[in-house]
């Protein structure tokens, strides 16, 4: 029976290592479709003291500044980040700005945002965020069937 199982987790390996991924490394970042959608530059900044709260995935960051609400993207995944109880955004003087220079920390480490967007509220963020994410998704799946043809 051992033999018999050990046969079928090989084939199964040798079968999963056969499946290829689609390379989406050229598809743009997140911030990009942000950029494009909102006209802005990425560059807005935040005073630290305005900072109300914040909601994190791997990849961005939405920030409750009291009158503002911002999304701020990180420069590559961050692992933990999601789950962070607390964190400490960090940058010159009493601001976190996009561009580069701001970074978020929490218990698993630094975590470098890219860029930063302002929003009126948090309903435009999220909308933005969605749209945003849909036309990312729909890039990829279209970089995937040219791939198969």
């Amino acid at each position: 029976m051992f033999k018999a199982a050990a046969s079928s987790i090989a084939l199964l390996t040798l079968g999963l290592a056969g499946c290829s991924t689609t390379d989406t490394s050229n598809t743009p970042k997140l911030s990009a479709y942000l950029k494009e959608q909102t006209g802005q530059n990425g560059r807005a900044c935040i005073q630290t003291r305005d900072i109300r709260g914040y909601g994190a995935s791997d990849s961005s960051v939405n920030i409750d500044a009291g009158r503002k609400y911002y999304i701020a993207t990180t420069l590559y995944r961050c692992v933990g980040l999601d789950m962070a109880p607390r964190a400490l955004f960090e940058d010159r003087f009493s601001e976190v700005c996009g561009g580069g220079t701001a970074n978020i920390i929490t218990r698993e480490g630094r975590c470098p945002l890219q860029d930063i967007f302002e929003f009126e509220d948090r309903q435009a963020a999220f909308a933005a965020m969605d749209l945003a994410e849909e036309t990312r998704k729909a890039d990829i799946e279209k970089a995937k069937q040219a791939a198969k043809n």
